[in-house]
């Protein structure tokens, strides 16, 4: 186990010894490739462009690939812009912020300014919209994905002690009301005596750490290289995308994270790195099979 775990260790010195904008441009590459979110149309032309750059590295920060890629990342967004995830919007964003930086002087320099101007308006607006919607206050948010949503089935039955097999039956009542969208039906779902209290402590617990987030970026914005901000996010990202499985969010968010860690921050870096590969695991949570190993 050591000889592994030295290994890996090697692998990341050897990753952390190429330059900074380089990595980042991999990973934005690698993130678009494995991506599975987009329309059919779309997933062709993203994977034959991001497969390319990668494999052949002359091409990787080829300023009119990149501005290809920014314009398809586009176009996905404005056709689908009702309907995709909000992370769509932060991963294309990013793509563009990447497009920039290839036609720029210095790559880097576009990168980590924009990697870090992006995670401080995504904090502030997701606290923001916490704070004033209401549906984070009160609990009633999270109520309604430990009871309905599969991705926090496992977190549901851990935390409330509700079984897999009401969660299965909330889930095909409201498939049912779906079926039947004129109205009119009325069904009653199961719960558990702790889910009010443990939705409203998640409520609140998202609350502080994405504020904490927010805090600690827009003051990196004035003085950069605070570590402090670096672990709240690489904390942020862990306990949420492990339990709630955005993998694109949490990759994206990864990325951004690591773009802007100052070079000589080598543990830093490594805690990105690291990040990046756990993220991964939250695939065993998209579906029930954890959830009833619990039950």
């Amino acid at each position: 186990m050591s000889g592994l775990i030295d290994r890996a260790y090697g692998l990341w010195e050897t990753a952390l010894a190429e330059p900074r904008d380089l990595l980042v441009l991999r990973f934005t590459l690698l993130l678009l490739l494995l991506d599975a979110t987009h329309a059919a149309s779309f997933v062709v032309p993203l994977r034959i462009l991001c497969g390319s750059m990668l494999v052949f590295g002359r091409l990787t920060r080829n300023r009119w690939l990149w501005t290809a890629l920014a314009g398809t990342l586009g176009a996905h967004t404005l056709q689908g812009y009702w309907t995709i995830d909000n992370h769509q919007f932060l991963i294309a964003y990013w793509t563009l912020a990447c497009a920039l930086a290839c036609w720029s002087r210095d790559a880097d320099r576009v990168l980590c300014a924009n990697a870090r101007l992006l995670t401080a308006l995504v904090f502030v607006f997701a606290t923001a919209w916490k704070l004033l919607g209401g549906a984070y206050l009160d609990g009633s948010f999270f109520t309604h994905e430990l009871l309905l949503d599969p991705r926090f089935a496992a977190l549901a039955h851990l935390t409330t002690g509700i079984e897999q097999g009401a969660l299965d039956y909330n889930r095909e009542m409201a498939r049912m009301l779906t079926t039947f969208p004129e109205g009119g039906i009325i069904v009653k779902i199961a719960s558990a005596g702790a889910v009010t209290t443990v939705a409203r402590a998640l409520s609140y617990a998202t609350i502080l750490i994405e504020g904490s987030v927010a805090v600690a970026f827009l003051a990196a914005l004035r003085k950069p290289g605070s570590e402090v901000a670096d672990w709240l996010l690489i904390a942020f990202i862990v306990t949420t995308y492990t339990l709630t499985p955005v993998i694109g969010f949490g990759v994206v968010l990864t990325i951004l994270g690591f773009a802007q860690c100052p070079v000589d921050r080598t543990q830093t870096r490594c805690g990105y790195l690291w990040t990046f590969v756990l993220v991964q695991f939250a695939l065993l949570s998209q579906t029930d099979t954890l959830a009833q190993l619990l039950s």
